[in-house]
């Protein structure tokens, strides 16, 4: 192979390692009565469902960041919830609307497995209700270990109507190998707000 072929096929093989590490919307959901809204000046809350503090807290504010990016008032959910309270979404919403919060944006770490190769059983992973409590999420991620050669993180993210308790959009993404939890969930929130921008939901 000439020079020139080689680095045109290690090109080519970076962006095929560039395309496995994106996370694209495998598929999306809009509620057929759900109404388009104005995201400027909107109250959102952002929750993230991890068992540890700092993830979740993180990647909250990380969400947020990207509703406010938009013009939107986002609000880390942290801020207003405790994790306990997590796993009621009656009494999750109850709090939001007590505090103002018109929408909520939501995500969670759905499903998680190890692709191809598989020299040893892998157990134990943990999932919440379909609300999507703070039940379990980036806690452990991504593991090298026991020869596995990928990972694959599915992860939820949903809008709710808060005053009407009612859920108006959802998708589902994957990821391979994700080396940094927090990060992925902004760039994912991104992608989720500009998707429901297109799906004329959101202007």
């Amino acid at each position: 192979m000439t020079p020139k072929l080689k680095i045109a096929s290690l090109a080519a093989a970076a962006l095929a390692l560039t395309a496995c590490a994106s996370a694209p919307f495998g598929s999306t959901w809009r509620a057929p009565e759900a109404r388009s809204f104005a995201i400027a000046g909107q109250k959102m809350a952002a929750l993230y469902a991890s068992d540890v503090e700092a993830t979740r807290r993180n990647a909250e504010e990380a969400m947020a960041g990207e509703i406010n990016a938009r013009g939107g008032k986002g609000i880390a959910a942290y801020t207003l919830l405790d994790s306990e309270s997590g796993q009621d979404r009656a009494a999750v919403f109850e709090m939001l609307r007590q505090a103002g919060v018109e929408k909520a944006l939501v995500m969670r770490a759905a499903a998680r497995e190890r692709d191809a190769f598989r020299p040893y059983p892998w157990v134990g992973s943990r999932f919440g209700s379909h609300w999507g409590s703070y039940g379990w999420g980036w806690g452990v991620v991504y593991d090298p270990a026991y020869g596995y050669p990928e990972t694959v993180v599915s992860i939820e993210t949903r809008l709710y109507d808060v005053a009407a308790d009612r859920l108006m959009w959802a998708s589902v993404s994957q990821s391979r190998n994700p080396s940094d939890g927090v990060e992925l969930v902004r760039r994912l929130a991104g992608e989720a707000l500009r998707q429901m921008e297109k799906d004329g939901l959101i202007y």
